[in-house]
């Protein structure tokens, strides 16, 4: 076994002994904070993490997106004030916000956290009707990804349906036990 191997044996141990803990250490340090999520981000060379995150996740009972590629090679971006140049494909996963409040509890970042506690603060149920919910899976069988779908049904019905919302109605999770199965099932990288 090399050492790279080795090392992520041992993370994997740490992890699986304490997941929580883990985890929010995981998402203090690498996840930023959406309209409807929290995000984990990586790059391609930490896959290996970015899954057992995921996987963790997954088992400590929050509802989590697959890990998806996004932004690019080459790509332009500042983290704090500091300029940085994309030398690896990025990915990220998304989390469901109210599962993250109540298993994970809070982001030390205070900027992250209030950016969290604020989202939260303003979203109520909304009861979607079965239109939005046709056209969504219409849009979707034209090959539409679920931010894509988020975005077009904001463009032309003026309604801003959550990503995560739009993707399990995609993949037919209409429950917390069914999304749970269907994400056991599914491989990380779909």
């Amino acid at each position: 076994m090399v050492a790279k191997e080795l090392r992520f044996e041992s993370i994997r141990a740490i992890a699986y002994a304490i997941p929580v803990q883990y985890l929010q250490g995981r998402f203090d340090s690498e996840s930023g904070v959406g309209d409807y999520a929290v995000y984990m981000f990586g790059a391609i060379s930490h896959f290996k993490v970015l899954e057992l995150d995921r996987e963790l996740c997954i088992k400590v009972g929050l509802r989590t997106g697959p890990l998806l590629p996004y932004g690019h090679v080459g790509e332009i971006g500042r983290i704090n004030g500091r300029t940085f140049v994309s030398k690896e494909q990025k990915l990220r996963f998304s989390v469901n916000a109210k599962d993250f409040l109540k298993i994970l509890h809070r982001i030390k970042v205070e900027e992250r956290n209030a950016k969290l506690l604020s989202m939260i603060r303003g979203r109520a149920w909304t009861p979607w009707s079965e239109s939005i919910r046709e056209v969504a899976i219409a849009l979707g069988n034209t090959g539409l990804n679920h931010n894509s779908i988020s975005e077009r049904l904001a463009m032309t019905r003026g309604m801003i349906v959550p990503r995560m919302t739009i993707y399990s109605w995609q993949h037919g999770t209409s429950s917390w036990d069914a999304y749970v199965q269907k994400a056991k099932s599914e491989p990380a990288n779909s």
